[in-house]
């Protein structure tokens, strides 16, 4: 019972961690959502697949897909304190009815430090509320554009010093039922051409359940997510409505499988509304799937 009541903080709220500017495939937040219990280490690869159609005065004008791979881990630094880390590859893609573009290369590496303020366990040993924040900074080591045109959002880096925050919340309902609230909010800085994304915020709230699979644990989630996107500004050139802001609201569903060394992980964002870049760019969803070895760490 402890450990099945703990493993609701398994919930994912992996999308954050590579949630983009529009359109592209740029790291801007990230999400202490995993493994948030104290027991394991881990190091994992995750793969997401975002896809977008951008229009040009009401006609579809193209297709964009960004294929984003991660590699990345965490370490259980001391009881309340642990230190995630990750080095991201991408590959975007630009499809029109007369050609493509394809972008690949290396995205910004960050490093994050995520601080428990609050658990609180039953008298069985189970988690009944966790509190944690954190924080961090996205290193501009990745493949970025110098150019300010409609291709920039497809590369893997921003050419910027970042630093995303967050905030996790996670109750116990009953039993095997709990609910997770999670909110990021980047800070943003312009790049050598004078760039600046707007920073953003992103947010994610879920009930997650778990069940035993022949001592296996299956845990299921569903709920919702918001992100929202401020203004792009340029010291440069006149972005005009071209500045990537905008939010976008939608349907969350996660399905995650836990044994004693492994956690395969898959998630699912469904949009339902959305107001992206003046209406000039649309979200089609995102699919994540991942895969995380567990060491047991140590600190009690």
């Amino acid at each position: 019972m402890k450990i099945l009541i703990s493993t609701c903080l398994l919930v994912l709220t992996s999308f954050q961690l590579l949630s983009c500017d529009i359109c592209g495939g740029i790291g801007s937040s990230v999400s202490a959502g995993m493994l948030l219990n104290e027991r394991y280490h881990f190091i994992g690869i995750r793969s997401v697949n975002r896809m977008t159609t951008s229009y040009f005065e009401g006609i579809k004008h193209s297709r964009e897909m960004v294929f984003a791979q991660e590699l990345y881990g965490r370490i259980q630094a001391g009881k309340r304190i642990q230190l995630i880390a990750a080095i991201p590859f991408q590959t975007g893609i630009q499809k029109r009815d007369l050609g493509q573009d394809f972008f690949s290369g290396l995205g910004d590496p960050y490093a994050y430090l995520n601080g428990i303020v609050l658990h609180q366990k039953d008298s069985a040993g189970a988690t009944r509320t966790f509190l944690s924040i954190g924080g961090g900074i996205k290193f501009p080591l990745g493949k970025y554009s110098i150019k300010q045109d409609g291709f920039q959002n497809l590369y893997p880096g921003t050419g910027s010093w970042d630093v995303p925050t967050s905030l996790t919340f996670v109750q116990k309902v009953k039993n095997y039922w709990s609910f997770q609230a999670e909110a990021g909010y980047t800070f943003k800085r312009s790049n050598p051409s004078g760039f600046r994304y707007g920073n953003n915020l992103t947010s994610s709230a879920q009930f997650t359940h778990v069940v035993r699979v022949k001592g296996n644990r299956l845990i299921y989630g569903l709920g919702g997510f918001f992100d929202h996107f401020e203004k792009s500004t340029s010291t440069t050139s006149n972005l005009g409505e071209n500045t990537n802001s905008g939010y976008t609201t939608g349907v969350r569903l996660n399905l995650n499988y836990l044994s004693r060394k492994w956690l395969i992980t898959s998630q699912i964002n469904v949009p339902l509304i959305q107001q992206l870049n003046n209406g000039s760019v649309k979200s089609n969803g995102a699919i994540q799937l991942g895969i995380h070895y567990l060491i047991t760490s140590k600190v009690k």
